[in-house]
């Protein structure tokens, strides 16, 4: 199976209103879906141990479920399957619509 690194800052995805643009190409706009339902999901349990978070691995030949949690000293949310490998880091998900966080 092909593994992914993605370091990833969620505003290079949002247009000026905090949105997804419309005419952002599918491959991207496909990628960032994923990256945003981990945002709102390792935000909800704000946890600094990988957690599962009901979502399935993005790779089309795994059947992995995604882990995720928040890195304390970073700030930034850290993710992987433990199936196939792909894993990320996503930044700059504070200001989003996405964060389930509790100011």
């Amino acid at each position: 199976m092909t593994t992914g690194t993605y370091i990833t800052d969620i505003t290079h995805f949002l247009d000026e209103t905090g949105e997804m643009p419309a005419n952002l190409p599918q491959p991207a706009a496909n990628l960032a879906s994923f990256l945003v339902l981990i945002i709102d999901a390792a935000t909800e349990t704000e946890t600094s141990e990988f957690e599962e978070i009901g979502l399935r691995c993005r790779s089309e030949e795994c059947t992995g479920s995604i882990l995720a949690r928040l890195e304390s000293e970073t700030d930034e949310i850290i993710w992987h399957c433990p199936i196939c490998g792909h894993n990320g880091i996503i930044r700059n998900w504070q200001a989003t619509k996405w964060n389930q966080r509790k100011s």
